[in-house]
């Protein structure tokens, strides 16, 4: 009900102070934090848009849970991107260089890599290096 609840505030208010008040009260380490979001986010390919930012936002500087969760759901998925790691990749803000490495891992993972799927993670990388939005990269 709370992580509903967040979800509806940061959709209607783009505001998400909630979502780090209900993850920092339910969830005091990175460990309770990677399973309390792991089970809640255990189906990706289900969840709509603001259930996928409110994913972005509660992970925080931890990426290291995002990256579990995507691993795990490609795993389900018969190693495919789908559109909601695109949009969960689109939505990353860069930071951390060794975030980017940790995506460009997920390719090594992937059946199949599209250009488009090369382009979305290439891009995330390009922000982090630069410092800044980029274009698609020249494939």
């Amino acid at each position: 009900f709370c992580v509903d609840e967040a979800i509806y505030v940061l959709q209607t208010q783009k505001n998400s102070h909630f979502i780090d008040y209900i993850t920092d009260r339910f969830v005091s380490s990175a460990s309770n934090k990677n399973i309390f979001l792991g089970k809640y986010f255990d189906d990706l390919k289900s969840m709509n848009n603001h259930q996928l930012d409110f994913l972005v936002n509660a992970t925080g500087n931890h990426m290291e849970i995002l990256i579990d969760i995507l691993k795990s759901h490609l795993a389900k998925n018969g190693n495919q991107f789908d559109d909601n790691i695109r949009y969960i990749i689109k939505s990353l803000k860069p930071t951390d260089p060794k975030h980017a490495d940790s995506l460009l891992a997920l390719l090594d993972d992937v059946a199949n890599v599209s250009t488009d799927d090369y382009k979305t993670v290439v891009s995330f990388y390009k922000k982090i290096v630069n410092g800044k939005e980029s274009e698609s990269p020249i494939v």
